[in-house]
């Protein structure tokens, strides 16, 4: 229902917005007084066949609320990442303009993943994820390969996209990461 609400008639969730931005706030907050290294704001914006919201809602009425996210990021010496599945590589001039450092890239293909990255790469912002599990039922080896890869031109953290859930994905991607250590360093030597 949300979700329709925000194409149909987005002005009758500006007070959850609200709510739930002084809420994320004070969470923040307690996450700062806890020492946190980052801030990472999760709000899947996009599915693997297109925006789940309506992209004037997401600029008109989500990005201010992320932009608070941001400042308060900040204003306490972390970065703020941003985290969505799918492709949203129009909200990325917004997000860096927001103030977010990088954004978590998931549910993308391995061809969108590569242009989601150029486009972030373009805006400014890091990139976090390269390795998913469906890449990883091909083997690790070529996920972690083409992980390592991608970051070669540099601007990206190698990571899962979130998406990883059996203790045999998670040996997978143990076993990727090493490889794209490998391929990185070798890559570096040449």
């Amino acid at each position: 229902e949300a979700l329709r609400m925000t194409a149909g008639n987005p002005a009758a969730l500006t007070g959850a917005l609200a709510e739930a931005l002084h809420g994320t706030l004070a969470e923040m907050r307690e996450g700062f007084s806890a020492g946190v290294d980052a801030v990472l704001v999760a709000d899947d914006l996009a599915g693997a066949t297109g925006p789940l919201v309506a992209p004037d809602f997401a600029l008109d009425a989500l990005l201010p609320c992320y932009h608070h996210a941001a400042l308060a990021a900040a204003g306490a010496g972390v970065p703020a990442l941003f985290h969505s599945d799918g492709d949203i590589r129009v909200l990325m001039p917004a997000l860096a303009r927001a103030g977010f450092a990088g954004i978590h890239l998931a549910g993308l293909t391995a061809d969108a993943l590569v242009t989601s990255h150029a486009a972030a790469r373009s805006e400014g912002l890091i990139v976090l994820g390269g390795i998913d599990a469906a890449s990883l039922a091909h083997g690790a080896r070529r996920a972690g390969s083409q992980a390592a890869h991608l970051a070669h031109g540099g601007g990206m953290l190698v990571c899962d996209d979130g998406g990883i859930t059996t203790a045999e994905e998670v040996t997978a991607f143990a076993a990727a990461l090493l490889v794209a250590r490998d391929v990185h360093d070798a890559e570096r030597s040449v």
